[in-house]
């Protein structure tokens, strides 16, 4: 006879993993600056706290982490979403198409800018900074329009929190799109230069608001990144561990207990 155990798990810890990742991609390199006295500005663009070792090495490291996370992110949504019934139309299938792709290249874009610095090749960095700005924040407003259409499929028990998570998004994906907006009218503009302090740039006003937006925009997707936790504790993975035994181990065993994962989105 066979001894097994079937473990169960969820993927919430992904999103969790992600967030806390950025928050120390962010937090390393800019301490690390600052000690090293290599930023003269309180509030630096993000990329110029990683451009000078020994913070670029954590930089790299982290973002590139982030970068992976989020491209696991945005698979594992597509396929959660594929099973909701509301995604049986055109537009809405196209949508979470989309999403994918979007959230895809930005995770290219955020590895272009970890593994290439401003100073070696800008036009390179900056290309792929806009890639990952412009494509998380298309993500944020795509994933909250799908959560928007999947919100008549939750149970009575879990609307409240489900309603709550899409003002969430909502909110966030508002605080995205103004962030970009403002980033890069600031420096697309004539009047500011690329500098790397308030007092090269010639306006420290436009200087401390174009770095104040660009941080808010990357906390921002880092805390929509983290919403998905909510989604993602919904998702069950089972595991079938066999303590001893010998021979046809699964003779009989039910599909479902064998299976990899299943998707307990209902």
């Amino acid at each position: 006879m066979c001894n097994f155990a079937v473990i169960s798990s969820t993927l919430a810890w992904l999103p969790l993993v992600n967030f806390s990742v950025g928050i120390v991609a962010f937090v390393t390199p800019f301490v690390i600056s600052y000690k090293k006295g290599f930023n003269h500005s309180l509030l630096p663009f993000i990329s110029d706290v990683g451009t000078t070792p020994p913070a670029s090495g954590w930089f790299t490291l982290f973002l590139n982490a982030i970068a992976y996370s989020l491209c696991l992110i945005s698979y594992i949504r597509y396929h959660q979403l594929k099973m909701e019934a509301n995604l049986n139309r055109k537009l809405v299938k196209a949508a979470n198409r989309v999403g994918l792709l979007v959230g895809i290249l930005a995770s290219i874009g955020l590895s272009l800018v970890a593994a290439i610095q401003e100073t070696a090749t800008p036009s390179v960095h900056f290309t792929g900074a806009m890639t990952a700005f412009v494509c998380l924040a298309l993500f944020a407003f795509i994933q909250t329009y799908l959560t928007f259409v999947i919100l008549p499929n939750r149970q009575p028990c879990v609307v409240l929190y489900a309603e709550a998570i899409f003002a969430l998004r909502i909110l966030l994906t508002l605080v995205c799109i103004a962030s970009l907006v403002t980033t890069l009218t600031i420096e697309t503009s004539q009047k500011f230069p690329p500098k790397y302090s308030p007092h090269e740039s010639g306006n420290v006003v436009l200087y401390y608001s174009c770095t104040g937006s660009e941080w808010l925009l990357g906390i921002s997707c880092l805390l929509y990144g983290f919403t998905f936790a909510y989604d993602f504790s919904r998702i069950e993975l089972k595991e079938l561990i066999v303590k001893e035994g010998h021979g046809r181990l699964f003779d009989g065993l039910d599909q479902d207990l064998i299976s990899n994962s299943r998707d307990s989105l209902n």
